[in-house]
């Protein structure tokens, strides 16, 4: 343990995490102004249990040279369903926004369970 001797006049914690928040600034983060045209891509996925198909667009915008997702878009006809689509798609959109990894969304959602059928698949 190191004694003070003098007077404290600033500090700065240190810990085992700083190059991984270092690696988070990187890309995407809230100061990132969004671009006027950005790539994406949307697909349709068709719910077992016969309801009508979820339009999922996800737009992309370069920085650095690599696509980071920024932006997600839900739709379907069922507007029973508005709500909470739209919930989803503001909180998805905010933490692409706010940057670092987001690849720890895709672990959470697919860890919901769906007591009527509904699975994780690959988009064809």
């Amino acid at each position: 343990m190191n004694k003070i001797e003098g007077k404290i006049v600033g500090y700065q914690v240190k810990t085992k995490l700083e190059p991984q928040l270092t690696k988070l600034k990187e890309g995407i983060n809230e100061n990132t102004q969004r671009e006027n045209t950005l790539s994406g891509r949307t697909y349709k996925i068709k719910p077992s249990t016969g309801e009508d198909s979820y339009y999922i667009t996800i737009n992309n915008q370069v920085v650095e040279g690599k696509q980071h997702p920024i932006e997600i878009f839900i739709n379907s006809k069922n507007i029973e369903h508005f709500q909470w689509v739209t919930v989803i798609t503001r909180m998805l959109s905010a933490v692409f926004r706010k940057g670092g990894d987001v690849h720890f969304l895709v672990e959470e959602l697919s860890a919901i369970y769906d007591p009527i059928g509904g699975y994780w698949g690959k988009i064809e």
